[in-house]
């Protein structure tokens, strides 16, 4: 690939997200957003994802898994998100259905040793760099965060 008329500045702009797309490959952070609290409580009339949606800068514990072995051709942003979901809110339909998506990403969970509950309203999913967040129905694309 020739990048000389780039010039230097453009060709190393150029190699530094090439760099960083190589590091995002296959990577699906999840984003677990926490209620407003006060000490074990949450606080009454406060943020509660759940049924606030999503809110910029809310705290969130983030959990990153690797799924690149498990990608096809064809995949979508939507399907591993969907993945991400079933893994973590139907487990048990895993056994009898077909969504291996759902089956990779519950594996990685299961063998990730922290403690996951049920993506739900207000959680994102960022795959690859583009962030989404979990809506009410579906799922709805996400600026990144600076």
């Amino acid at each position: 690939m020739d990048l000389t008329h780039l010039g230097v500045d453009g060709a190393m702009a150029y190699l530094a997200d090439e760099a960083q797309a190589q590091d995002l490959r296959g990577k699906i952070t999840v984003g677990l957003t926490e209620s407003e609290r006060y000490g074990d409580t949450v606080l009454l009339g406060g943020y509660i994802p759940m049924c606030d949606g999503y809110r910029p800068g809310a705290k969130q514990t983030e959990i990153t898994i690797d799924v690149s072995y498990d990608m096809r051709v064809g995949d979508t942003d939507e399907h591993w998100a969907e993945a991400v979901f079933v893994a973590t809110n139907a487990p048990w339909s895993l056994a009898d259905g077909d969504d291996w998506r759902a089956k990779a990403v519950f594996n990685k969970i299961v063998g990730h040793g922290h403690d996951w509950r049920a993506l739900s309203v207000g959680d994102t999913v960022t795959f690859e760099g583009r962030r989404y967040e979990c809506a009410r129905t579906g799922w709805q694309r996400l600026p990144l965060a600076a």
